[in-house]
């Protein structure tokens, strides 16, 4: 990209002159800006720690994006100033999307190198424009807590802090805080397990009744496995929210009725998004059903799921899911986790 001596200074705001203060913001500006972050990553990196991730994280990172830019140019006509963006396992901030390690090597992830890089979604939505006027960020695991916490500190000083915790116990917290001053708020949930207990997202939609909730349902990366693990069961109920019964069969219950034949064929679409599934996919569609049928009791009336995301080597992973109030925000994610799907398959 030409001379970075600028970038290493780090005077002052590291995007002073280009931070969207009006609100008004543009794509051109924010690729821009995105462009200038990770140049400084590959040559002057605000933390040697990233996170390792395979290549179908990708298609998550093109919906992310792409949503989290649609939220923000709407709700900065609609209600400028007053909506937030909300990252509950927000990671290290960079993603090393590196095709993976020569067999037989190996390193800690702290010691590797950076290889293909791309931002993580606290940096998209701190790069976003139009700008999120409030922003909170939370992390539990120490490594990642720090790389982030320096990563913000040195390209966007006082613009938001990371908070380390446990984001079942912070994000009913930030939920109420953010409610004393606005009404509209992105809230992301990326997993990379089980470790969202659904009664978290019980207390946002209350504090914040037009919360949207944009969140990776772990259906055959973890769900799938933990069905049939003892130990993982009293896991399964708080991450379902069976632990409170609104009139539900429970995720046991469904599993069940899949056991004892009673649940009828897959839905013909399941098959041809997820195959290779085969006998199991009744179950899995259920319990997806059962888990969107809990985000409806929250109030939210409109809910879209991504087609399948899979591994390189076509093994079908988790989907992404839009919970909102909207039936245009519904149909924009639904757009834009289409056009996510489609441009990597092709």
């Amino acid at each position: 990209m030409g001379e970075t001596a600028p970038i290493a200074k780090r005077a002052g705001p590291f995007f002073k002159g280009i931070l969207d203060t009006s609100g008004i913001g543009s794509q051109a500006r924010t690729r821009l800006e995105r462009d200038l972050l990770l140049e400084s990553e590959r040559l002057f990196p605000a933390s040697s720690f990233y996170r390792r991730v395979r290549p179908h994280s990708a298609e998550k990172l093109a919906a992310v994006r792409g949503y989290m830019w649609s939220y923000s140019a709407i709700m900065n006509k609609k209600h400028p100033k007053s909506f937030a963006f909300v990252d509950a396992l927000a990671g290290p901030g960079v993603l090393d999307l590196r095709e993976g390690l020569q067999k037989g090597q190996k390193v800690l992830e702290e010691d590797v190198l950076p290889g293909e890089l791309a931002l993580g979604s606290p940096l998209l939505a701190l790069s976003n424009h139009p700008n999120y006027p409030e922003l909170r960020l939370v992390e539990a695991s120490l490594q990642p807590f720090k790389a982030l916490s320096a990563r913000v500190e040195a390209y966007y000083p006082g613009r938001t802090t990371v908070e380390r915790g446990n984001c079942n116990l912070l994000l009913p917290w930030i939920a109420a805080d953010l409610a004393t001053r606005m009404d509209h708020a992105l809230v992301l949930l990326d997993p990379e397990g089980l470790e969202v207990e659904f009664k978290a997202i019980r207390e946002i939609r209350r504090a914040l009744p037009k919360a949207e909730i944009l969140v990776l349902y772990p259906s055959f990366m973890a769900v799938a496995r933990c069905i049939v693990h003892r130990p993982s069961f009293s896991k399964l109920t708080r991450f379902f929210g069976d632990d409170i019964n609104e009139g539900a069969p429970s995720w046991m219950d469904i599993c069940e009725l899949a056991h004892e034949g009673m649940l009828g064929s897959a839905d013909e679409r399941l098959l041809d998004e997820e195959p290779g599934v085969g006998a199991d996919a009744p179950v899995h569609e259920a319990l997806r059903a059962h888990y969107t049928k809990r985000l409806a009791q929250t109030g939210c009336t409109h809910i879209e799921v991504s087609p399948v995301v899979r591994s390189r080597a076509g093994r079908p992973l988790y989907h992404l899911i839009l919970a909102s109030t909207n039936a245009t925000a519904a149909r924009i994610g639904g757009d834009i986790f289409s056009s996510a799907h489609a441009a990597r398959r092709g």
